[in-house]
């Protein structure tokens, strides 16, 4: 008798692991998604981040397009810097 109730504690606790497994699994998919409210176009959006590379002592380079323009930024922890911004070249 006792090594059932053992068996159904270690089922109950693989099925509690597995739904929170799948439910991270589901935001990470699908978690942009959720956040948009209902019916927003995904068409208008005006901001994107094209790269990202990362760089010694925890920074990160990052590319961004904001509309009609381009930013070159270097991101940390503590501080962020801006490093050029051109006009996005035009899709032909």
């Amino acid at each position: 008798m006792d090594i059932l109730v053992y068996f159904r504690a270690l089922a109950a606790l693989g099925l509690v692991l597995a739904l929170i497994w799948g439910g991270v699994w589901l935001l990470r998919r699908y978690g942009s998604a959720l956040m948009q409210p209902p019916g927003a176009p995904k068409a208008d959006r005006q901001l994107a981040i094209l790269e990202q590379m990362s760089l010694p002592q925890r920074k990160t380079l990052v590319r961004v397009r904001n509309g009609s323009e381009e930013h070159l930024l270097v991101l940390s922890q503590s501080s962020e810097l801006l490093i050029s911004s051109t006009k996005a070249p035009t899709d032909a």
